[in-house]
């Protein structure tokens, strides 16, 4: 709960979630507007005044929101909030009429920036104006709030109005969450197979007569023949915004087993950053950089699609949940590229694409087998 100068005699649950695990957050806040604060009150049960869900979004969303008490839920952002089709949106699309449906609340999504999501959660906590429902990636902002005393312990909470949590989250999950002997989270597991991997410029692939790589040292050696023919850095890696710096190299420390800052090995859990696996895969990085196979200016480059749209580099690491984000963002540089070279070329047939169109696909993590 937000410690105010003044409690109010309701309070405000706020779920916040925590990644590596990710682990979601219920927190209780005081704090913000009465108004708020009556909403929050009637989030302990579900609404028994549904509102019908429409087949189709706009105007008919808008209208269902109205007659719903508010639940509003600050989110990760994800790529997918971007790839809504036609009018629709995040707040405005067949699946949420039916959650709305099903919950009887008027459910609003915000998302947290992509870029420093934690401070926006402190000014958020700081604010007492906080969310239904927030979710956090990393346990660092989770803790240093209930060191802070701004959340309620939810062990009463679970115990009396959710019971099945305990089964779905796992009594390790719950323990690991505690903090000063207290529950202030609700954890939950993330079951991923494919995290992070790369995106590849297939057209150049093809006009080099070179295959897909399947294994981390045919992905070398691809990296070394484009070198050669195109005199570029193959590889592009943008570190330089907060957290990215690990992520980007994500895909090839896979390679060799140290992709998460812990591992099983021989039955005990061991930190990977100190195996000799992590050297051999930090040595493999400063090869590649060395050869030229990896981008020089890696560690301040904030973003790599100009960088595969303007050919300069053919591979870049991405999240697989933002694939669909990216790969917009590509095809959409990709247009106004091949307009202007229409323009330049007085081609202005409608339709008609220069040769070297830009085709991009997503090539398989590298196993550590691989």
């Amino acid at each position: 709960m937000l410690k105010t100068k003044k409690r109010t005699k309701r309070t405000k649950r706020t779920a916040v979630g925590i990644g590596v695990m990710a682990l979601m957050l219920l927190a209780a806040g005081c704090g913000g507007n009465d108004s708020g604060n009556k909403t929050a009150d009637k989030t302990e049960g579900p609404s028994t005044s549904a509102a019908t869900a429409s087949d189709k979004g706009g105007a008919k969303s808008t209208e269902q929101a109205k007659a719903l008490k508010d639940l509003k839920i600050t989110r990760l952002y994800h790529g997918a909030m971007e790839t809504f089709k036609g009018a629709d949106t995040i707040n405005s699309n067949r699946l949420i009429d039916k959650l709305r449906e099903a919950s009887g609340f008027n459910i609003q999504y915000e998302a947290l920036p992509l870029e420093n999501p934690s401070q926006k959660i402190s000014i958020i906590f700081a604010s007492g104006d906080v969310p239904d429902i927030m979710t956090i990636a990393g346990k660092s902002d989770y803790f240093k709030l209930a060191k802070q005393g701004a959340l309620e312990p939810l062990d009463d909470l679970i115990a009396k109005e959710m019971p099945n949590v305990s089964n779905m989250a796992g009594q390790e999950a719950l323990d690991a969450v505690k903090f000063d002997g207290k529950i202030y989270a609700i954890p939950y597991r993330q079951a991923q197979k494919v995290g992070n991997g790369l995106l590849a410029r297939t057209d150049v692939l093809k006009e080099l007569g070179l295959k897909e790589p399947g294994t981390l040292d045919e992905f070398y050696e691809t990296m070394k023949t484009i070198k050669e023919k195109k005199n570029i850095a193959p590889l592009s890696i943008a570190t330089s915004n907060p957290g990215y710096f690990f992520d980007g190299f994500t895909p090839f420390a896979a390679a060799f087993g140290v992709a998460t800052p812990t591992k099983i090995k021989d039955g005990k859990l061991v930190f990977s950053w100190v195996q000799p696996e992590y050297k051999e895969f930090l040595e493999t990085m400063k090869q590649w950089y060395d050869e030229g196979l990896l981008d020089q200016e890696f560690a301040i480059k904030k973003g790599t699609q100009e960088t595969l749209i303007n050919g300069t580099a053919v591979f870049t690491p991405m999240y697989w949940g933002e694939r669909a984000r990216d790969r917009q963002c590509f095809e959409r540089q990709e247009r106004r590229r091949n307009r202007r070279l229409h323009r330049a070329a007085g081609r202005q047939e409608r339709g008609v694409r220069p040769a070297g169109q830009l085709d991009f696909h997503n090539l398989h993590h590298y196993s550590e087998a691989g």
